[in-house]
């Protein structure tokens, strides 16, 4: 079922029928009545806009924002400044072969790596940093817990389109936020707290070319996309911190977890070492800065780590909450 939340299911059975906001939420609760509680309100939702005609699944997404991205979503058409491009790949499997191109691109809500296939690769080979493209009939898919636009037969590029115009002069700055105050409007954030859970690092050997998990057979490794490779350790590291107000999830990739270890990646398949790494990190204090992220699984945020800072004076940590608190009670 295509992961798309309650309020904007609701919008489209409201637009697609003449049926009222409230006259569709009470079709809901009898269908969760009729079906003892055995679904979810966004399961109901779906059956009743079955019943009334109204195709969600088909749904197309026209100039959607990033924030708004969820995986799963199909003819998703978006315009986006250029931050990065890479060059180009091509890749050999056994059941297939091609060329792929990547680039990272951004709106005012948050950034997203876009990937472009095979024929829409010579499309994309214009493509330079600070162009404005708009891209049409493209879907969504994660990877690595990041989202991703993947480019099919049919998507559409347009480079500079007329009369769109990004600005992304804030998306680069770190706001210093409390735990309980993140929205889902925030970008870029900055949290001071104590570590209080460290769970196991989980580590896998990976494609040097995408970073994608490899394919075990016969003592050799397999890329889906570039065929056999030597693998690379890549590693993943949760931990919980706390700063008196609630806690957050914050996730360590790779090169951010690499520098908050003192062990090789490797290394950390060891149970030692692993606690060894634990008793280090558990209570101490760190500020993080990092992409928030909210997960509708489980209705919470996170922080993808691209930046930290491990055992800072908590003093001057403290004198800056205390100047922030008076700024606030002055405004």
């Amino acid at each position: 079922m295509l992961n798309i939340p309650f309020d904007e299911l609701l919008k489209i059975v409201e637009e697609k029928t003449s049926l009222s906001k409230d006259e569709i939420l009470k079709k809901v609760d009898e269908k969760l009545e009729a079906l003892a509680g055995l679904i979810s309100k966004e399961g109901a939702l779906h059956i009743v806009a079955n019943e009334l005609g109204v195709k969600i699944l088909n749904k197309d997404f026209n100039n959607i924002k990033v924030k708004d991205l969820k995986p799963g979503m199909r003819n998703v058409t978006i315009a986006l400044k250029i931050l990065d491009v890479y060059p180009t790949k091509e890749f050999s499997t056994e059941k297939s072969s091609g060329k792929l191109k990547s680039v990272f691109a951004a709106d005012e809500t948050g950034r997203v790596r876009i990937v472009f296939w095979n024929n829409k690769v010579l499309e994309a080979e214009n493509l330079k940093k600070d162009d404005i493209v708009k891209i049409s009939n493209v879907y969504v898919r994660e990877n690595n817990n990041f989202l991703e636009l993947h480019s099919n037969d049919n998507s559409n590029i347009i480079k500079n389109p007329e009369g769109i115009n990004i600005v992304l002069e804030n998306n680069n700055n770190f706001v210093r936020k409390k735990v309980e105050d993140i929205t889902k409007e925030d970008f870029n954030i900055e949290v001071f707290g104590t570590i209080v859970q460290v769970y196991d690092p989980y580590i896998f050997k990976a494609c040097s070319e995408c970073n994608r998990k490899l394919k075990e057979k016969e003592g050799k490794y397999f890329c889906d996309f570039h065929g056999e490779k030597q693998p690379v350790f890549r590693g993943i590291l949760n931990l919980y911190v706390d700063d008196s107000t609630k806690a957050i999830r914050t996730v360590f990739f790779d090169e951010t977890f690499k520098k908050l270890s003192d062990f090789k990646i490797e290394d950390l398949q060891n149970e030692e070492n692993k606690e060894v790494l634990k008793q280090k990190l558990l209570g101490s204090f760190i500020i993080v800065r990092g992409r928030v992220k909210y997960s509708e699984q489980y209705d919470r945020f996170e922080i993808n780590v691209s930046d930290f800072i491990l055992n800072p004076d908590p003093e001057e940590e403290i004198k800056k909450l205390n100047v922030e608190n008076v700024v606030e009670e002055q405004n």
